[in-house]
């Protein structure tokens, strides 16, 4: 997982430069370019290897888990409550068995 700092600071520049910052906690999640997957570089078994015998490597789906998630199609819990919340349930489990 990278931690893109880079964005953080661009984006935290982009709204003083703006007149748009406000002091505060600011989320970057992977849909905001904050956070994403390395492209395994020194880990090419892992990157190539297939864990489940699907034909598909393990970096492809999780790539493919990484576009569903900037698509919205899952969403990612940040607290305990919305982990339990029966939505959030329900979705995981519909996900779990496509």
């Amino acid at each position: 997982m990278l931690k893109r700092v880079d964005v953080a600071v661009e984006t935290q520049i982009a709204a003083v430069v703006g007149g748009t910052w406000a002091a505060g906690v600011t989320e970057l999640g992977l849909a905001e370019g904050g956070v994403g997957i390395t492209d395994m570089e020194f880990t090419n078994e892992a990157k190539t290897g297939d864990h489940d015998g699907d034909g598909t490597s393990n970096f492809d789906e999780v790539a493919a888990l990484a576009d569903e998630i900037k698509a919205g199609n899952i969403v990612v819990v940040s607290d305990y409550d919305a982990l339990n919340a029966p939505q959030h349930l329900k979705q995981h489990q519909h996900h779990s068995q496509s």
